[in-house]
This record gives structure tokens, C-alpha cells and sequence, in this order.
């Protein structure tokens, strides 16, 4: 799986996780992230942009269908 964060430029301690995919709109499942608890639509993010901690787990049911969690860096 081939994925990378987007962090906004205009604050670092949000941005988007975003999954490499076939079936996701323009071949992308983006998932909102940021450093603050996870709320609504925004999952939360530890900052580490090479190996990220995101929490809850990303269900991406609009595209791929995967379903995962990423502990540093590495989806189960």
C-alpha cells in the first residue's frame, strides 16, 4: 500500500493521510488529520509525517475498501 501525509502549509499540525487508490476520487482516499484528539471528521495525527500514528482506524468504504489502523509508519 503506497501512501503519504499532505501537511498544510499554512499549519503544520494539520493536513490530510493520504491512501493510493484505484477506486478513491482522482485515485486518492484522503482521510483529514490532525495533531488535536480525534472529533468528527478529523482523525487524530501523532505529527510524524515518515512514520505516522493515526487513530481511530481508516476505513476507506468510498474506494479501495481497505481497513486499517497505522502504527508508526505501518498499516495492520
Amino acid at each position: 500500500m503506497k501512501w503519504h501525509i499532505e501537511v498544510r502549509p499554512d499549519d503544520p499540525t494539520r493536513g490530510h493521510f493520504v491512501v493510493e487508490c484505484e477506486r478513491g476520487y482522482r485515485g486518492e482516499c484522503p482521510t483529514p488529520v490532525w495533531a488535536g484528539p480525534a472529533q468528527g471528521v478529523m482523525w487524530h495525527w501523532d505529527g510524524n509525517v515518515e512514520q505516522p500514528t493515526i487513530s481511530p482506524s481508516i476505513d476507506c468504504k468510498g474506494g479501495c475498501g481497505r481497513h486499517f489502523t497505522m502504527i508508526k509508519g505501518q498499516p495492520t
